[in-house]
């Protein structure tokens, strides 16, 4: 979940979501393109390392 300071532009905003979908890929080794298919529930579990990629996605 990302929270938002109400003050920040939305360029601000833009970027901090582009920092959390970076950071998502990275921690769950899966591209932004193919997690954005997945359900918010799937992505809070991999976000929280409840859920494994593998189980998702396969390999």
């Amino acid at each position: 979940m990302v929270r938002f300071d109400k003050n920040k532009s939305n360029d601000q905003r833009n970027s901090r979501v582009a920092e959390g979908k970076a950071a998502l890929e990275s921690a769950s080794g899966i591209k932004a393109s193919a997690c954005a298919c997945a359900c918010a529930a799937m992505k809070l579990g991999l976000a929280k390392g409840k859920i494994h990629p593998k189980d998702l996605f396969g390999g």
